[in-house]
């Protein structure tokens, strides 16, 4: 039987405004995964999805994991996640959305609980997405992908994700 591959875990983070950035880093850390690298946190106006449950003035920023670990353990970030969510909950409205994901040597998924046509089922309600693909140099967006996540690929954002997984693995080859 084969082993899973090992992947960079990354964490999509949608915050209300009076959300700090460090609580979250530091909550989403140890209830998923310690994080090592990290976006600048900017406005999120890419869709009203959100603005009814969260407010408005929403920021978005993304980590990145300190270690690899198997591709496998998806499904067990995306559930932690959702149990996460609920130390910002006020009124039982979210104020934090996080999206759990890994970056492997060729692509970007997310775990995602819709049950998308161009997703593909784990386990225990959770899918997989392959949001971005790594070809010619760079992340290229899907028909299908996100706007923030078009837009970070383009601007080249997830390039330290990148090189973070391909420095560890090559850490892990010697």
């Amino acid at each position: 039987m084969d082993k899973a591959p090992l992947v960079l875990p990354i964490l999509g983070v949608i915050a209300a405004p009076e959300i700090r950035v460090d609580d979250v880093v530091r909550t989403s850390g140890a209830a998923l995964f310690e994080q090592a690298v990290q976006t600048r946190a900017e406005p999120f106006t890419f869709t009203d999805y959100y603005r009814e449950e969260m407010g408005e003035g929403l920021v978005r920023f993304w980590c990145g994991g300190a270690r690899l670990v198997p591709a496998t353990l998806l499904a067990d970030y995306k559930l932690a996640g959702v149990e996460a969510e609920a130390r910002w909950r006020v009124g039982g409205a979210r104020r934090v959305n996080l999206d759990p994901g890994y970056i492997s040597t060729l692509q970007m998924v997310l775990a995602t609980t819709k049950a998308l046509p161009q997703a593909t089922y784990i386990r225990d309600g959770v899918y997989a997405l392959v949001e971005l693909l790594y070809r010619d140099g760079a992340f290229r967006p899907l028909p299908w992908t996100y706007p923030d996540y078009r837009k970070a690929a383009a601007e080249r954002a997830f390039e330290p994700f990148r090189s973070h997984f391909l420095r560890l693995r090559r850490e892990m080859a010697k």
